[in-house]
């Protein structure tokens, strides 16, 4: 039969504190603050290198001022359009909606320059919501015709946050009465690797697979609704090339001039242009991991920069954290097995720093999202089950050894040497308060003839018993033990000598009537019994004493009866 040691039983105790935090994982009970913990990792990141390609022009509050309230004339747009693709701009990506037609000459302006430049991305969006854990699409808001069809792509520039507010992924495609939709961003960098949109398929649950040129496939990991998790590349305002829409346009007339430029519009030579609102007010300002206010073409622009360099966030599932949160448990459990309370503490503690720092190594540096809270609590509840077992099995231990030093181990009552300590002390008590104290002896009635005449087992069973009588019959306050043999005593504190005279008479009936059985057959025995109390110039030895010229006097008057010394 296989034996289970109490370290084996440490390390299953211990390990058994990971199921509470398993069960908590496939419920995902704790997103909120796994969540909380991703944010953290990327902000202990820091700003990552921007691609020099991606150029951010703004419709901030300076350009507002500039050219009045929003919205504005489209022949500013098509300027603007004009200025970026004479300059060299390989495409540029608006998050402007044109669905709605405004002044004619105004609108001529822009499709002319959308038609002659040939290299602008316009947007789309579409009304979503969320239906059992899935996005689910309705209408979609479209540029007029006289600008969606002189644009080079179209692309839908949807953002849903997750279930606290924040942005951490965008909608690659979305999928609508079974047709799908690029992002913008994905749109442009299919067509800058030259992959027709239409040779992606798409399977909920599964990376999208993208036909490179060159005959590999590129995977990007999303999830099952097609969204990519971003890989932030910092705060908005030290990451990317960010320039302002007015200035473009006070730049360009400059340089018409023969005046000095106050922007080199060179530097937008063979980048990627996005062009979007950011003054205060004007746009829909979300909180993302970095920082809690970041404009919408941030976003778009994150996304461009992680499919250019292939950078996106990959998370690991829930099998693989929970394999994770497996492997640490029993790597605490392990390291707990020899450990005390404060080395233990240390320990885990070291633990879970060094998983919260792979945690960060696997985001920053591999671009893997792996769960930190839950493994983490799987460690801290790990120590903490450990520590109790650890502590419940030394009381236990310390009680055992407890009682195989004071307590008799045929009756369970204490042994006459802790007996005796414990007399010695409410003795020294009652003397000092002047409370009474009475001790009772008692021995069972002819009990040497008995036990030869039924055996010492039967004896045994006797003595047990008769134990089991004596300290049922007592008071909770009163102090029974073995004194020796078949003798038993009892310490009856703050007691008068009529009051223990009385106990002393419970115990007698009920030896008498209790019935002693084993499988041979059922016994009678009886008890004589002796009182004494404390006197003001008595001592431990002359109170047991008393006791015990009483129970000879009980004996002596016949047995089966209480004597009392006075």
């Amino acid at each position: 039969m296989l034996k289970i040691r109490n370290g084996d039983w440490k390390l299953l105790v211990g390990f058994s504190g990971s199921l509470l935090v398993l069960i908590l994982l496939v419920f995902d009970w704790l997103k909120p603050l796994e969540m909380l913990s991703y944010d953290l990792r990327f902000k202990l990141r820091g700003a990552q290198k921007s691609l020099p390609s991606i150029a951010i022009v703004e419709i901030a509050d300076d350009s507002i001022q500039a050219f009045g309230r929003w919205p504005w004339a489209r022949k500013y747009h098509g300027a603007l359009i004009s200025i970026l693709s004479q300059s060299g701009a390989a495409a540029v990506l608006y998050d402007v909606l044109f669905t709605e037609p405004s002044d004619a000459p105004d609108d001529a302006v822009l499709e002319a320059a959308l038609k002659v430049s040939g290299k602008v991305y316009l947007p789309c969006a579409f009304e979503v919501e969320k239906k059992d854990g899935q996005l689910v699409y309705g209408t979609e808001y479209k540029p007029l015709e006289q600008f969606s069809r002189w644009a080079k792509g179209l692309g839908q520039i949807n953002i849903q946050p997750d279930s606290d507010g924040v942005i951490r992924r965008i909608p690659l495609v979305i999928e609508r009465e079974g047709k799908f939709y690029p992002s913008i961003a994905l749109q442009v960098y299919l067509d800058h690797e030259g992959v027709p949109f239409e040779r992606l398929k798409f399977i909920k649950g599964k990376p999208i697979e993208v036909p490179l040129p060159d005959g590999r496939f590129m995977r990007i990991a999303v999830d099952r609704n097609y969204q990519m998790l971003i890989n932030w590349a910092g705060v908005w305002n030290d990451t990317f090339r960010h320039y302002s829409f007015a200035e473009v346009i006070r730049a360009f007339k400059q340089k018409s001039r023969g005046e000095t430029p106050s922007l080199n519009l060179d530097e937008f030579k063979d980048s990627f242009s996005l062009v979007g609102l950011t003054a205060i007010g004007l746009t829909d300002l979300k909180p993302v991991p970095i920082e809690p206010i970041y404009p919408g073409i941030g976003v778009h622009a994150n996304a461009l920069q992680n499919l250019l360099e292939r950078k996106w966030i990959r998370a690991l599932d829930k099998s693989g954290n929970a394999a994770l949160m497996l492997i640490a448990a029993l790597v605490t459990s392990l390291g707990l097995l020899r450990r005390k309370p404060v080395s233990g503490a240390v320990f885990t503690l070291t633990i879970v720093l060094l998983y919260f720092a792979v945690s960060y190594v696997s985001l920053a540096v591999w671009g893997v999202w792996i769960s930190a809270v839950y493994p983490i609590l799987a460690i801290i509840f790990n120590y903490l089950a450990t520590t109790i077992y650890t502590q419940v099995t030394l009381a236990i231990e310390r009680t055992r050894l407890f009682n195989l030093a004071t307590r008799d181990g045929l009756t369970g009552l204490f042994n006459i040497r802790h007996f005796k300590l414990l007399l010695e002390a409410e003795f020294n008590s009652s003397k000092e308060k002047k409370k009474p104290l009475c001790v009772i002896m008692s021995d069972i009635d002819h009990f040497k003839k008995f036990n030869d005449t039924y055996g010492h087992q039967v004896g045994d069973l006797v003595i047990r018993e008769t134990g089991k009588v004596f300290r049922a019959s007592g008071r909770d306050l009163d102090v029974p033990a073995r004194y020796g043999g078949e003798e038993l005593i009892m310490m009856l504190p703050n007691t008068r000598i009529e009051d223990a005279a009385m106990v002393a008479e419970r115990i007698r009936k009920n030896v008498e009537s209790h019935e002693y059985k084993d499988e041979k057959g059922s016994y009678k025995v009886t008890v004589s019994l002796g009182v004494s109390c404390l006197n003001v110039d008595s001592n431990i030895e002359e109170l047991i004493k008393r006791a015990d010229e009483a129970l000879y006097k009980s004996k002596e008057g016949g047995r089966n009866r209480v004597e009392v010394s006075n």
